[in-house]
């Protein structure tokens, strides 16, 4: 809505601290409204600016007009390959949405949405039973390929030193462990 600029947020701050004070009192619209409303702003434009990962909530999706076009977002749905990837290639890292698990509205909206802008979805998962399952969701609902999903990627994870298959995940060279 606001599209990221400061004085069409401080506009729409306004109309709506206004409606609501029609209901409330003034000191409580602000307090409840402003300082969460910036805080939220501004912690995900820093965290942004850092590449580092951040949480977003539906309804902050549903307050945004538009995202980023970028050509290609690689999901997982395991958090310990997102703090690996994070890690590794630190403000290089590419990116990367973690369902953490079964996706919920909120990763599915925002998968949706970044396909819509013209991303390339590709998925990786676990390979155990749950894992194929959420594979085939995330991919039915988003449209996402897979993404070292292959037989030959599995029987790679089983042997992985690193355990789990998550240096292979990361495309990690295993004579670089």
């Amino acid at each position: 809505m606001a599209r990221g600029e400061p004085y069409r947020l401080l506009i729409i701050l306004s109309v709506v601290c206004a409606v609501l004070s029609a209901f409330l009192d003034n000191v409580t619209t602000v307090v409840l409204l402003a300082p969460v409303t910036l805080y939220i702003a501004t912690t995900l434009r820093i965290w942004a600016a850092a590449r580092q990962a951040m949480v977003v909530t539906l309804a902050q999706l549903r307050a945004t007009s538009e995202l980023p076009g970028v050509p290609t977002v690689h999901v997982v749905e395991n958090p310990s390959v997102l703090a690996m990837a994070v890690h590794r290639f630190g403000p290089a890292c590419p990116p990367l949405v973690c369902t953490a698990g079964w996706p919920n509205t909120a990763a599915v909206t925002l998968l949706r949405g970044l396909r819509t802008a013209g991303a390339t979805l590709r998925y990786h998962g676990d390979f155990d039973g749950e894992g194929l399952r959420i594979a085939a969701y995330v991919m039915d609902r988003t449209g996402a390929t897979p993404w070292r999903m292959s037989t030959a990627d599995y029987l790679a994870a089983v042997t992985d030193q690193l355990g789990v298959g998550v240096g292979h995940a990361l495309g990690q060279d295993p004579a670089e462990r």
